[in-house]
């Protein structure tokens, strides 16, 4: 008598179900591996050749902040005027500024990142003279103690002759043209006014910085 199972299905009958499940299982497996990675974003997560749209002012001596817009500006290696390095900070991926440096010839700009170089289509005209006067757009920390170490951010910093807070000179870096760190001298306590000096002029902050 042939064996059969509780549910009345022969032996042979079991084997051969059997083997198509297993070969349906490699089958799936093999599917699984075959599926492509997940996706890293645009260009498999790379970097962006940057682009530039405009800048401005489109004209100034050494030392002048320009600033550049246009697109994918974020791990930006470097910026030259007509071949020459710039100093320069990231703002965003879509705008940074530059100093024009002490050797610039007037001259494309142009910008550097890990996907390539942008260069303007315009050429920035480098002219004698001063730089333009300083301006303060903020700082930070709003206050502190003497010894304090304050993040000052404007442009038109390069150049550089003097860091006041009131009327006080304090000890200052020029990091960029556009970031001052700058060190809380001694001070009565109250609220006083930053402000920095270049051969263009002395801008002075609108608001206070509180000695404690």
């Amino acid at each position: 008598m042939r064996s059969r199972t509780s549910n009345g299905l022969r032996g042979p009958a079991l084997a051969i179900m059997a083997l198509a499940a297993s070969v349906c299982a490699a089958v799936a497996v093999q599917a699984a591996q075959a599926q492509p990675a997940p996706s890293l974003g645009i260009e498999g997560g790379k970097s962006k050749r940057p682009q530039i749209a405009t800048f401005s002012p489109s004209a100034g001596p050494s030392g002048t902040t320009v600033t550049v817009n246009g697109s994918n500006f974020n791990g930006a290696k470097a910026v030259t005027f007509n071949g020459s390095n710039a100093s320069f900070a990231v703002i965003s991926a879509s705008q940074l500024t530059a100093a024009v440096p002490a050797n610039a010839t007037s001259g494309p700009i142009a910008v550097t990142n890990a996907a390539g170089t942008a260069t303007s289509g315009t050429s920035f005209t480098v002219n004698s003279g001063t730089p333009p006067p300083p301006t303060i757009t903020s700082f930070s920390p709003t206050s502190g103690q003497a010894g304090t170490v304050v993040k000052i951010a404007g442009t038109n910093f390069t150049g550089a002759t003097a860091v006041k807070l009131g009327s006080t000179a304090a000890s200052y870096t020029v990091v960029s043209s556009t970031t001052i760190t700058v060190i809380v001298p001694s001070k009565a306590i109250g609220y006083y006014k930053w402000s920095v000096t270049n051969p263009a002029g002395t801008a002075t902050s609108t608001g206070s910085f509180r000695v404690m």
